[in-house]
């Protein structure tokens, strides 16, 4: 009993400061759900009194407030209050792109909910100790009725995460209409009524497919980095219900009807060893010195990512560093054997396919830690809607938009390095900041290239409209889509 009295109380250190930023920032009922009991920082739980306190009030939830609010009540702890507006300030600043209220609170809740199961079974335990039956019993009941609230509110939950919303109160809300400009929302638009795939896996899995099937010349460089085209998407969404595998054969079948010969020749198929995809790239020593440049664009598809996350875990396996050199260059290599092995010119995309379980099962704070997991757009995925027979396969108007896109893809080949426009510049000035602001925990590393990821997407938007360079609308429609794929990470 002693050794586990000694181990910290469930709690989500990062969840509980978000929300309190957003609760401060705009009043919102699913944040004011959370009751300050609730909070395990004395600090959220302080403000969070006395936010409800304002509200009930009907005077606004704001900075100013709260401070007046705080001193009023002289919340003091240990000679100074147990909140201050420089904490209420900090949360304010540092809330998450794409975090929702729900699914803040529903974090919130499951920690709450596995902390008063244990301070119930340590009541129960010192209760079944001691000598007076009529404490024993008051207590066993008590406990009991505490317990059977739990188990209530646990198969609710349950429900809601058998439903085809997965867990309704933590799915992310959608991206707003930004994010389908051009070619790529024409194909979301087209596509989406025929289909029971999430619009947004649609939207993402073109994008990852494009930027892998124009090759390597298109870039933008970042001081002296060099960023091509190539994406990393993997899609979180419940097994059979997600749609994950429906949305990629639609967007697959899109591009075999532009580039038939480059899909089966350029879409490889299981990860499970760096060495492996290493040699799928490989140089030959009749290389010739100026080779095309499409030949080793490639796109891997990966249906069952928990099977190469779990391989990464095991001690001499380098797919993970594999991965990470393939986003960052063109330049693939192991020196750690007797025939090393080295691919250049390389041009590597990926697209994989995981259930939010599996996710939380292997992606390690070593994988996330190690940059794997922010070079991954991670979005989540479920049924859109029913079709019990399917949709059309060729809806009207696919045969003009299959022409518009062979005519794109043309173009992005023979584009250099694309530049931005006055107005572009003055925006990325002003989202920037935010993109690359550090922040902690698990969600920060997995979202610690948002910056990157952004200005890759934004140059995705620019070639599919034919620009050599990045303007204001593709920058926005870029902003508004990694506002969106945060947001899968906070389950974690």
């Amino acid at each position: 009993m002693s050794g586990f009295a000694e181990k910290p109380l469930p709690h989500d250190v990062d969840a509980e400061r978000s929300l309190v930023g957003l609760l401060c920032e705009q009043w919102q009922p699913d944040a004011a759900n959370v009751p300050p009991a609730a909070f395990y920082d004395p600090r959220w739980r302080a403000v969070s009194v006395c936010a409800h306190a304002l509200n009930a009030r009907g005077e606004p939830v704001n900075a100013e407030r709260l401070d007046g609010e705080l001193r009023t009540r002289d919340l003091i702890g240990e000679g100074r209050p147990i909140a201050s507006i420089s904490d209420v300030t900090e949360c304010m600043n540092n809330i998450p792109p794409g975090e929702t209220g729900a699914t803040l609170a529903a974090r919130i809740h499951d920690a709450w909910q596995r902390r008063r199961v244990i301070e119930a079974s340590n009541e129960l335990a010192v209760a079944a100790l001691n000598d007076h039956a009529a404490t024993w019993k008051t207590t066993r009941d008590r406990v009991a009725r505490m317990l059977a609230t739990l188990a209530e509110a646990s198969a609710k939950a349950e429900d809601q995460n058998s439903s085809d919303s997965y867990f309704v109160a933590s799915w992310p809300a959608p991206p707003s209409g930004t994010a389908y400009y051009g070619l790529a929302g024409d194909v979301v638009r087209l596509l989406a009524p025929h289909t029971e795939a999430d619009p947004f896996a649609l939207l993402l899995q073109f994008l990852v497919y494009f930027g892998a099937v124009i090759g390597p010349k298109p870039h933008f460089l970042h001081e002296n980095t060099r960023h091509a085209m190539n994406l990393f998407a993997v899609l979180v969404g419940p097994t059979g219900k997600g749609r994950k595998g429906t949305s990629h054969d639609r967007v697959a079948a899109l591009y075999r009807a532009v580039d038939a010969p480059w899909m089966r020749e350029h879409v490889l198929k299981g990860l499970s060893s760096g060495e492996g995809l290493i040699a799928a790239l490989r140089d030959h020593e009749d290389e010739t010195s100026a080779p095309d440049p499409l030949r080793k664009a490639v796109l891997v598809y990966e249906t069952e990512f928990a099977a190469p996350l779990e391989q990464m875990s095991r001690q001499g396996n380098i797919l993970s560093s594999t991965l990470r050199q393939a986003w960052d260059a063109d330049t693939l290599g192991t020196l750690t054997r007797n025939d090393p092995l080295k691919a250049t010119g390389v041009h590597v995309a990926m697209v994989g396919h995981i259930t939010r379980d599996d996710l939380q099962r292997y992606m390690t704070n070593t994988l996330a830690g190690n940059g794997l997991g922010n070079r991954i757009i991670w979005a989540a995925s479920k049924r859109a809607k029913t079709l019990p027979f399917g949709g059309d396969t060729r809806p009207e108007g696919i045969d003009d938009l299959e022409r518009q896109l062979r005519e794109t893809v043309a173009f992005a080949r023979g584009v250099g390095c694309i530049g931005m426009t006055q107005a572009a510049r003055a925006l990325w000035v002003k989202v920037y900041d935010r993109l690359s602001a550090e922040r902690l925990g698990l969600y920060g590393k997995m979202t610690s290239r948002a910056e990157a990821q952004t200005r890759r997407l934004a140059c995705h938007f620019a070639l599919l409209d034919r620009r050599t360079v990045l303007a204001l609308y593709a920058l926005s429609s870029a902003s508004k889509s990694a506002t969106h794929w945060p947001i899968p990470c906070s389950p974690l």
